[in-house]
């Protein structure tokens, strides 16, 4: 109807510059509610995925670091408790960074995803995504980030990233 069309053309505009700043295709984006939402979506699609898709059919286990957001750690937590899926979390180390021979070992053919945000909201560490993917691509490991504390601050680099997730209020949205 006519008030709804010039709402749909801001938010199909912000769809395209949301993805050529990102780097994927504007149908790929999809806005929810904020970064929460997003992040619980990943993981509920991961799982959808284990039990659909070939590929990843029977893979349950979900690696993060053991100091992402709550909006992972807590869906994650029940997740595990229910039994629905194997949750394992690797220590950062006393600088803040990522032990990647321990995330290697840590790679099996059971893990379905490996989430790990882009940047520490308390400590500004930023997280070496792209090699983090190309460890999980390797073993056939879905990959998704959180760059909601790095989006619009620095340059992204997503590489081969399957899902990220972010909040417009960290960017004036």
């Amino acid at each position: 109807h006519w008030s709804g069309r010039k709402p749909k053309q801001i938010i199909r505009e912000t769809r395209c510059h949301l993805a050529q700043y990102l780097g994927c295709h504007p149908h790929e984006i999809i806005f929810l509610s904020g970064a929460s939402e997003a992040n619980n979506l990943v993981i509920h699609s991961a799982i959808w995925a284990s039990q659909h898709i070939p590929h990843y059919r029977n893979r349950r286990t979900i690696i993060t670091s053991n100091i992402e957001h709550p909006s992972i750690r807590e869906p994650l937590k029940v997740l595990h408790e229910r039994g629905v899926i194997d949750w394992q979390t690797y220590n950062v180390d006393q600088s803040g960074q990522i032990d990647l021979d321990y995330l290697q070992d840590l790679l099996t053919d059971q893990v379905i995803l490996v989430s790990i945000m882009a940047a520490n909201n308390e400590t500004g560490i930023l997280f070496p995504i792209d090699q983090i993917t190309q460890l999980a691509k390797a073993r056939g490991c879905l990959v998704h980030s959180d760059i909601t504390q790095l989006f619009g601050k620095a340059p992204i680099q997503l590489g081969d990233c399957d899902y990220f997730s972010l909040s417009g209020h960290k960017v004036y949205a």
